[in-house]
């Protein structure tokens, strides 16, 4: 994952897909992760195959970030 920095707080997020795709931002619920919400469910890896650019952020406090 990829992190930057904004008002003191190193966000992580991962880019998967083409720049010029359709986007869609997935975005974890509480006491979660990118990991145990997106990725290893399979919904990345989908959503990558059906033509979609994904974006996943992991909240403040949680995982990465």
């Amino acid at each position: 994952m990829t992190s930057f920095r904004h008002d003191q707080f190193d966000l992580a997020y991962q880019d998967t897909g083409p720049e010029t795709a359709e986007p869609i931002l997935l975005i974890h619920g509480f006491a979660s992760s990118v990991r145990v919400n997106w990725v290893s469910p399979g919904w990345v890896k989908t959503l990558s195959e059906a033509g979609y650019r994904v974006i996943l952020m992991d909240c403040p406090g949680w995982s990465k970030s």
